[in-house]
């Protein structure tokens, strides 16, 4: 059997059945869809006087703002990006200090050094 001609059929074969008039259902089955009816209507209400989850809440809040969440997910991926080559370009222009460190420790330097009044930029350098 052919599977496509199958899955062709499936849907007009589910619309016959459901638009079938339901003149044809016995009292037993009348009633048990009356009871399956109300049983569904009771949980209905007994989930509609609980009070609303987090979860759901959120979950709400997320379909209704779709677009405000995709902009602020751009906005934090832009600033986690920008951030991380802010990073990566301070960690490149860091000067290695230990030499100027060592001969100011080891008082290798005149004292006239000192003194001078751009000693701290010449350091720097």
């Amino acid at each position: 059997m052919n599977h496509d001609a199958h899955d062709d059929r499936l849907p007009n074969q589910l619309t016959r059945a459901l638009d079938a008039p339901t003149d044809a259902l016995t009292l037993r089955q009348l009633e048990r869809l009356k009871r399956a009816r109300q049983a569904a209507l009771a949980r209905y209400d007994m989930r509609a006087e609980e009070p609303v989850r987090l979860a759901e809440t959120a979950g709400l809040w997320l379909s209704h703002h779709a677009r405000l969440v995709r902009r602020g997910g751009a906005a934090l991926l832009g600033l986690l990006a920008l951030a991380s080559s802010l990073w990566l370009a301070e960690s490149q222009l860091t000067v290695d200090e230990s030499p100027t460190e060592a001969s100011l420790l080891s008082h290798e330097l005149p004292l006239e050094a000192f003194l001078e009044p751009t000693f701290s930029r010449a350091v720097e350098q």
